[in-house]
């Protein structure tokens, strides 16, 4: 479970969201703009904290499906490691 600090203009995601895919974990969190961006679909969200339990109850029911969003999280997060971003801040620092 990773829930964002709440703010009305927030977009982006936290580096949680990042670790928990490329250790192939399971996330269930609230939505953010970016998670579309990033994952496309590749991470389970609720919109509410009312509807929060379902969701649990929803995933913890259905392995298979969760193994699917594991395996699509961890395959967008392949672009995000540290070595593939040093090498992309150093080619913009060498004006490439």
């Amino acid at each position: 479970l990773n829930i964002f600090r709440r703010s009305d203009v927030a977009e982006s995601l936290n580096p949680r969201v990042y670790e928990l895919a490329a250790c192939k974990a399971f996330q269930l969190t609230d939505h953010r703009a970016e998670l579309d961006e990033i994952f496309d679909n590749g991470v389970a969200t609720f919109e509410a904290p009312e509807e929060l339990e379902d969701r649990i109850r929803y995933w913890l029911a259905h392995e298979n499906e969760r193994q699917e969003y594991v395996e699509k999280a961890y395959a967008a997060v392949q672009p995000h490691t540290f070595d593939d971003r040093v090498t992309t801040l150093m080619s913009t620092l060498q004006g490439g």
